[in-house]
């Protein structure tokens, strides 16, 4: 089936070794195309620009492309597919003001989503790099142990380490390549070690083409999980481990469960926290992803927001949280190598997007738990009265040059004796920011709570007002986790590097608790 979006431009490579490659401009027709998901980097390459965009529409020599690009080409015309989409050269790379990038880079997403099949270069670290690896032909395959009677069958591997994970998988690590892994029908990864397929219905991998079963993430590619050949027995039909993700092109280090079909073919509904619970997994798995360029942040996952969108009826996404579980969505915390620099610091202050790193969701801590007694439950403090922002582009996915929320919440100075209890469940945004010295600019509004069982966690933000001393206008400064119970402590990031003390936790909880009985005002937040 022919999609019926297509690319702007894609490269013509013809059928045979000796056909001329030639950027293409499929206007009015529907062509199946292949795309490639690669690491810029390294060296210069050959890219498209307004100079030489006439002479590509002629003729662009193999020779003339980095290595990558011409084992692209060599790979779509061996599999009978006559054209190709690589960002470099179907994208101006030097347009007036960027207007083609800007225009290319919000369809990226329905680009790879209408794809016959992408190209992953998983391990290539830049275009010059081959997409195939050398086969280390000594090297100790994976061990399969028959059934035993009515036992599912085993299977084990030697495991990686998490420092050849870093090196191994470069790909992995780019921000822009997350969404194109997740939104493409079809992935084939060239790996270190092996070629790995995925696609909708089944991975499979060269060790172990032909299996029945869906294959773990982690036996295709032994990913830091502990998985050790002296140790380690992985049965295929049972295999459940928190920070192995279900499926490889969604598998980052310490990752949490995401599955692409859950964009894919995500059904309609209106139950908010099941939303919230796939949108607050993608932010924390995508975060601490790299971009050569930061601003890009809210142009990389747009695709998957779009994809959101047409799962909710659309919903108003707000830069990179969205309105109709703002409150919820507005808790993300830092970890502790994540921040924002002051000199950086853009508006608005209240999205995750200009965090440099990874920002934790609320939610996504809890994403792998798939129980009859899932179900969160979710009690607000505050209320949404407007939320907007300032679009760069058309694209209501895509950059935002400022935004603003106007809320009604209980507002608590963050006096000394405040601080003292919140101190401990404290993160702050921004390098460099102290709230150690209580400032009477500064402010505590508690937003809400959400229980799971036995457990609780307590969430809240800390602003600083703006403007004039009587004035309504706030910034965010950070946020507060208040963690109560055995699952909720031991499930929060954010207290890998912090004391797990019960009775500090109550204390802050108690002032949590006072702050909600407050008279309710109402506040900006920019």
């Amino acid at each position: 089936m022919l999609p019926n979006e297509m690319p702007t431009r894609v490269l013509d490579v013809g059928v045979r070794d000796e056909d001329p490659i030639r950027l293409h401009e499929p206007v009015g027709s529907s062509i199946r195309y292949m795309c490639l998901s690669y690491c810029w980097g390294g060296a210069k390459f050959l890219k498209t620009t307004r100079a030489n965009y006439d002479k590509h529409k002629q003729e662009i020599r193999l020779d003339e492309l980095p290595q990558l690009f011409q084992d692209a080409v060599r790979v779509t015309r061996s599999l009978g597919v006559r054209y190709l989409w690589i960002d470099a050269l179907c994208i101006i790379q030097d347009d007036i003001n960027l207007t083609d990038w800007k225009r290319e880079s919000v369809r990226m997403a329905s680009v790879f989503q209408n794809s016959y099949l992408t190209i992953s270069a998983t391990r290539a670290p830049s275009p010059h790099s081959s997409l195939f690896a050398k086969m280390e032909t000594t090297q100790v395959g994976p061990v399969m142990v028959r059934k035993i009677l009515h036992a599912p069958p085993i299977r084990m591997r030697e495991g990686m380490e998490g420092t050849e994970w870093a090196s191994n998988f470069p790909l992995f690590r780019r921000g822009w390549a997350f969404q194109e892994r997740m939104l493409s029908p079809r992935v084939v990864h060239f790996g270190p070690h092996e070629i790995e397929w995925d696609c909708m219905k089944r991975r499979a991998c060269q060790c172990i083409p032909d299996t029945e079963e869906d294959i773990p993430a982690s036996f295709l590619w032994g990913v830091g999980t502990g998985l050790d050949l002296t140790a380690t027995l992985l049965e295929i039909s049972s295999i459940k481990q928190r920070g192995t993700l279900d499926r490889v092109c969604a598998r980052i280090p310490f990752g949490i469960p995401l599955k692409p079909s859950e964009f894919l073919h995500m059904k309609k509904t209106d139950d908010r926290l099941a939303i919230a619970k796939v949108w607050h997994t993608t932010v924390t798995n995508f975060s601490p992803l790299e971009l050569t360029d930061k601003s890009d942040r809210l142009a990389a996952i747009s695709g998957m927001a779009e994809a959101m969108q047409r799962n909710t009826s659309n919903w108003q996404y707000l830069a990179g949280l969205w309105k109709e579980t703002l409150l919820l969505d507005l808790c993300w915390h830092t970890s502790p190598y994540s921040r924002i620099d002051k000199d950086d610091r853009r508006q608005p202050t209240w999205s995750w997007a200009f965090l440099d790193g990874r920002a934790f969701m609320p939610i996504a801590e809890w994403a792998d738990i798939d129980d009859a007694g899932w179900k969160l439950q979710w009690e607000e403090y505050a209320k949404v009265v407007d939320a907007s922002c300032t679009l760069a582009t058309h694209s209501s996915t895509g950059l935002v040059l400022d935004g603003c929320l106007e809320l009604r919440c209980r507002l608590i100075p963050f006096d000394h004796s405040l601080h003292q209890m919140l101190r401990d469940f404290t993160f702050l945004d921004e390098y460099g920011s102290c709230c150690c010295e209580a400032q009477e600019r500064l402010y505590f509004v508690p937003v809400g709570s959400f229980t799971y069982k036995k457990s609780s966690r307590h969430l809240g933000l800390i602003l600083e007002r703006i403007g004039e001393d009587k004035s309504s206008d706030m910034v965010r400064l950070g946020a507060v986790v208040i963690p109560i119970g055995k699952i909720s402590r031991t499930r929060f990031d954010g207290f890998r590097s912090r004391s797990h003390d019960e009775q500090a936790a109550t204390h802050a909880f108690r002032a949590f608790k006072e702050a909600t009985g407050n008279e309710m005002v109402k506040i900006r937040i920019f």
